[in-house]
């Protein structure tokens, strides 16, 4: 049992820091995936625009009525003798029908903008995946588990609904916001002169405000991320924890991250939520000036120039009812400005997530594989010819001048010490990296030329760390293979001895494996790893520390069957434990990136070398 070496920068809050992506361009990229559905945008703009129509008619009808049933009263004068019952009833009509529709295109409009937001998401995350899945091995072993947890979750959900509020409270307070000048104008050219620039003013400060306050959302996502890497590590870790009493240690730094996250939020929140107040009190303000000039306009008498009829008379001079039309107008050129304010707060999370998300976007690709050759027909020889590999960002290299060839249907084995470059030859077999320089040839093609594709049809590799799906056994067994059988799945069982802890379990093979494995030993599991392994009947096979972790007794059922296995197979083997590889037919020893000896268990023992140390070291005590 390992204690996985703790890095220091992971606590610290610099080592999340990384380059924003410009807003304009977060944004930009986000209307481009919701121009995917274009036909449904412009089904819910013309939502928008129609509930807008029938608010601000609505609004105008609410003064109209104000000014011709009421007004008169003033004047010690009775409306309805005037109008009669028929036209009361006809403007009461005329507003109900107004909100009910009103009420009805808000609902169409929010629904299409949710489906939008939603599919527009979803494309996202299903492209996110695909960008992961195709990433190359280099990009992902510089990443922490938590943060592309935190991407995927987190982050995507924070676009999803700043993405609603954006698209939904864009166009919907675009056009109210026209509509309300519009109509404000024809109400009163000279209160509009007075309030609209007040307004602008007072919310263009609130605007700044807000964009300076963006850095506190894109620190909160850094955080999370931070906390969710360390989640996982600590859980990873729990019982290395324990045995090495590090309870303390994992509390403080737990408690140091909890400790940003309340701080970056608690100033978010602020920010956020001092918003309504301020929003509530400039609101009142607003209405408060508004009455104020009315009351004053009306008593002296002073022209507004409004249309005749909405708030004013025959003359263009202020009414009673122009404080009504005036204010039930001015809300719906508030509101918008709302939506615009409170939206800015959801979309500072959105592109916090985003400057994330679009990094993710960004990264490179696997080569093309259009180009490369689908191999068929594979020999399995595998030739390595002064190869030079080294890590992305490092200054060593890992292989220096790595010659050796691997013969078909034989066994070939990897021994060294821990950092040598075993796994490193492992992974560029697999195409896990691009060498630097010299070649690897498989059946003599350049294996940078072979599609990857069909490199993985013909390659199956037994790790270490396997992992099972979240299904019976019989499927993790024949997921490797659809053409497998039930026959050729218990077939395969049975040559590795697998089929007897199989029968043992409740439901046989339709046992379901839980939490990749937890439900069955270790030793079961590489069992089940490598019985897997046989039913791909894969013609290059690797086995990296395959049998490190399991029992003895268990790696004797192993190695019994172990020729049955590698049959008409070229196989790999990398072991720490020397007893499994002195059945191979060539042993190349590694060390700092050189293979140092070369050749069959007894040539190497008999030169008395590195390899000779090695394995005395373990079996001669």
């Amino acid at each position: 049992m390992k204690l996985k070496k703790l890095n220091k920068s992971f606590y610290d809050k610099s080592y999340y820091q990384s380059e924003k992506i410009p807003t304009r361009k977060i944004l930009k990229t986000l209307f481009k995936y919701v121009l995917y559905y274009k036909k449904e945008l412009y089904i819910a703009i013309v939502y928008s625009l129609l509930q807008t129509v029938f608010y601000t008619i609505g609004a105008f009808l609410v003064g109209k009525i104000i000014g011709i049933f009421f007004e008169p009263i003033i004047y010690g004068q009775k409306a309805i003798s005037d109008f009669g019952d028929l036209n009361f009833f006809f403007y009461l009509l005329g507003l109900s029908l107004c909100f009910i529709l009103y009420a009805i295109f808000r609902y169409l409009e929010l629904r299409s903008y949710i489906d939008i937001s939603y599919k527009t998401t979803q494309n996202l995350r299903k492209e996110i995946y695909h960008k992961l899945q195709n990433a190359p091995l280099y990009y992902l072993d510089t990443k922490k588990d938590g943060d592309l947890i935190t991407l995927l979750i987190i982050d995507i959900n924070n676009v999803s609904n700043s993405l609603f509020q954006t698209i939904s409270g864009f166009f919907n307070s675009l056009l109210s916001l026209i509509f309300a000048i519009v109509a404000m104008n024809l109400v009163s050219s000279l209160l509009s002169l007075i309030v609209m620039p007040t307004a602008f003013l007072i919310y263009f400060s609130v605007f700044l405000y807000i964009r300076r306050s963006q850095k506190h959302f894109h620190t909160n996502t850094q955080a999370f991320a931070r906390l969710n890497s360390f989640v996982k590590e600590m859980l990873n870790n729990a019982k290395v924890t324990n045995v090495f009493h590090k309870q303390k240690f994992v509390y403080k730094n737990l408690k140091k991250i909890t400790n940003d996250i309340q701080n970056i939020s608690y100033k978010g929140d602020v920010i956020s939520r001092s918003f309504d107040i301020f929003y509530s009190w400039i609101s009142n303000l607003l209405i408060l000036l508004i009455s104020a000039l009315c009351i004053i306009f009306y008593l002296n008498k002073t022209n507004v120039y409004g249309v005749y009829g909405f708030g004013v008379d025959d003359e263009g001079k202020a009414t009673v009812s122009l404080i009504v039309t005036y204010i039930a107008i001015n809300w719906s050129f508030m509101v918008p400005f709302q939506g615009f304010l409170s939206m800015s707060f959801t979309i500072q999370n959105g592109i916090a997530s985003g400057n994330r998300i679009f990094k993710i976007l960004d990264i490179p690709q696997m080569e093309n594989q259009d180009s490369k050759i689908n191999i068929k027909d594979v020999v399995g020889e595998i030739v390595f010819d002064n190869v030079y590999f080294k890590y992305q960002n490092s200054n060593k290299h890992q292989l220096l001048g790595v010659s050796f060839t691997a013969k078909p249907n034989t066994i070939t084995a990897i021994v060294g010490p821990t950092g040598a470059g075993k796994s490193t030859i492992i992974g560029l077999i697999s195409q896990f990296y691009n060498y630097e320089k010299g070649h690897i040839y498989l059946d003599g093609i350049e294996l940078k030329d072979i599609s990857n594709k069909s490199l993985i049809e013909n390659t199956t590799m037994i790790l270490q760390d396997c992992f099972l799906f979240n299904e019976s056994v019989y499927e993790n067994l024949k997921i490797v293979n659809p053409e497998a059988n039930k026959e050729d799945v218990v077939s395969a069982a049975k040559i590795t001895n697998a089929n007897e802890f199989i029968l043992n379990m409740e439901d046989s093979y339709k046992s379901i494996i839980k939490n990749n494995g937890q439900n069955i030993s270790h030793g079961q599991k590489q069992l089940l790893n490598i019985t897997r392994a046989l039913v791909s009947n894969k013609k290059i096979v690797i086995f990296d520390e395959a049998t490190s972790n399991i029992d003895t007794k268990t790696e004797e059922i192993i190695q019994k069957s172990f020729n049955k296995l590698m049959k008409n197979k070229t196989v790999f083997i990398i072991a720490h434990r020397l007893s499994t590889v002195k059945n191979a037919d060539n042993i190349l020893v590694v060390n700092d990136g050189k293979i140092i000896e070369s050749g069959p268990h007894k040539a190497l023992l008999k030169q008395k070398g590195f390899y000779f140390n090695l394995y005395y070291s373990q079996f001669n005590k």
